[in-house]
């Protein structure tokens, strides 16, 4: 949505009724964020997502929901996750239920993080690191994505890198795989110049 808008009169002479305008350019504002306390900007792929105290949960325990094109070829991507069990995390690069990018971390016998590229449907981990086991609270999980390189941030600390083949444009998203009640909160994308 975008608009021109011209106000007050003080100055013009009564022949000068109006504004002209002239080249106006658009251009995407380079950030985004959501607390989810406003019904909108997420489409549910699969899964059920509710919105609740400023959260948006997945309530069956897997499920994708998509939030806003992302085409900068800079920028960090980041929310807080909470689940107790299975695994969680943000979806960049998103073309297709059959092609995106996915930075996780997996509450197992050995929690990790990981940095997963799906195409054609069929998941290949980048790079995988351990991870400790959050103490009960929400944990911020992210990317920051330079052309084709990204690292992995999981708990305000950058626990992985990969070389992608090409920079990651697509929408932006959050996935849960078998964590039933996951919940996330305070999404935030920013365009890095």
């Amino acid at each position: 949505l975008a608009g021109l808008l011209v106000e007050g009169v003080a100055g013009l002479k009564p022949e000068e009724t109006g504004a002209n305008f002239d080249d106006v350019v658009l251009e995407t504002w380079g950030y985004g964020v959501d607390d989810f306390s406003t019904p909108h900007r997420w489409d549910s792929l699969n899964g059920t997502w509710q919105r609740a105290d400023h959260r948006l949960v997945c309530s069956e325990g897997s499920g994708l929901a998509l939030w806003q094109p992302c085409s900068w070829e800079h920028f960090t991507y980041t929310a807080d996750c909470h689940l107790e069990q299975g695994a969680g995390g943000v979806v960049f690069g998103y073309t297709g239920p059959q092609d995106y990018y996915l930075l996780r971390y997996l509450l197992t016998d050995t929690p990790r993080a990981e940095l997963v590229r799906v195409a054609g449907g069929q998941e290949a981990t980048l790079s995988s690191a351990p991870f400790e086991k959050p103490s009960g609270h929400a944990l911020r999980v992210g990317v920051v994505v330079y052309r084709n390189l990204v690292a992995g941030v999981v708990g305000g600390r950058t626990v992985l890198h990969a070389a992608l083949e090409g920079a990651p444009t697509g929408r932006l998203g959050l996935a849960v795989q078998e964590a039933p009640g996951a919940w996330f909160s305070y999404a935030t994308a920013q365009r890095i110049n």
